[in-house]
């Protein structure tokens, strides 16, 4: 989803279609071409100089993103819950992304293991399904 801080918007105003997207100050990857091959499959000649910062580090992206210096994709469950930012009301035909949670065959002979991987997937569903508390802002 398109997100971005509420005081850029109050700058820059609200985008309303996705063609909008493109006249904002965009943040996205550096190495990576996701978000632009996925901006030419919904027809939109996006290039790798549209984006006025670009970083292949995820958290600093969404650091930027809370900075308010620009517009961004993340996951809406995470914005929602991040104080200050809005998800920008424009569907984006993004598939949904497959989890696994994963480990040896041998740690689910223990207990203790078994206990910490059933609270992770625990709370995975929760965060997924958007039911999880907020995050402290540290």
């Amino acid at each position: 989803m398109p997100v971005a801080h509420e005081d850029y918007l109050a700058r820059r105003g609200m985008p309303k279609e996705i063609a909008d997207l493109w006249e904002h100050d965009l943040l996205g990857f550096d190495r990576s071409d996701a978000i632009i091959l996925h901006a030419r499959k919904l027809g939109f000649e996006l290039k790798r100089e549209n984006f006025v910062i670009r970083t292949d580090d995820q958290a600093h992206l969404w650091e930027l993103i809370r900075a308010g210096l620009g517009v961004g994709f993340g996951q809406e469950t995470l914005a929602r819950q991040t104080p200050g930012l809005v998800v920008i009301p424009i569907d984006l035909h993004i598939p949904p992304m497959p989890i696994w949670l994963t480990t040896h065959r041998e740690l689910f002979t223990s207990h203790r293991i078994r206990a910490i991987y059933d609270a992770v997937a625990s709370g995975l569903l929760a965060y997924i399904n958007g039911t999880s508390a907020p995050l402290s802002n540290p």
